[in-house]
């Protein structure tokens, strides 16, 4: 398992009488995803202090990423948070292999979450060259998708390596199942 230990540098700029500003880079040799979300999960209800908006933007970068039983290697994003409004511009990494193949192919992403209104709007985008199927259908374990007929024969089948491209869009209440 990852040693799930981060390193952050940056700063915040609170000079502004409008707004907060910051830059930050956030660093691990090695790190489980859902536990750094889980940690830093953002809480909708909270007012930013003194009503100022708040502007940060962020550098991501792990060398070995984990995700729900995948790995990724050499993994960096480039996030931006204005508001409620959050936007991971590029995302860039290496799938490790299934069965201990060197690489499972690479992957490109953006994905935008929009909690300015009550039903949060989630937008993501991705594009997988040379990617072997199961490592991408992997990463879909956590969106109901793979519950559906069409994604279990697909996870049954012997699809090989692929290029694709991929689009999902959906909005949900924070705390409230999606309906599919």
């Amino acid at each position: 398992l990852a040693d799930n230990k981060v390193e952050i540098m940056g700063e915040y700029d609170f000079s502004h009488p409008d707004k907060i500003t910051g830059k930050i880079v956030v660093q691990s040799d090695e790190v489980e995803v859902m536990r750094v979300f889980n940690a830093i999960r953002a809480e909708p209800e909270l007012p930013q202090p003194s009503g100022r908006s708040l502007e940060v933007d962020m550098v991501l970068k792990a060398g070995r990423l984990h995700w729900r039983g995948s790995i990724a290697i050499d993994s960096n994003a480039t996030v931006s948070i204005a508001d409620r409004i959050t936007k991971f511009r590029s995302i860039q990494m290496y799938l490790k292999g299934d069965g201990g193949k060197p690489h499972g192919g690479r992957l490109g992403a953006t994905y935008t979450l929009d909690r300015s209104r009550p039903a949060w709007a989630h937008d993501l985008r991705i594009r997988c060259i040379d990617a072997s199927a199961q490592s991408l259908l992997d990463l879909f374990e956590v969106v109901p998708i793979p519950g559906t007929p069409i994604w279990q024969s697909l996870a049954k089948q012997d699809i090989g390596v692929l290029d694709a491209d991929l689009g999902i869009k959906w909005t949900r209440a924070p705390g409230s199942k999606l309906g599919w």
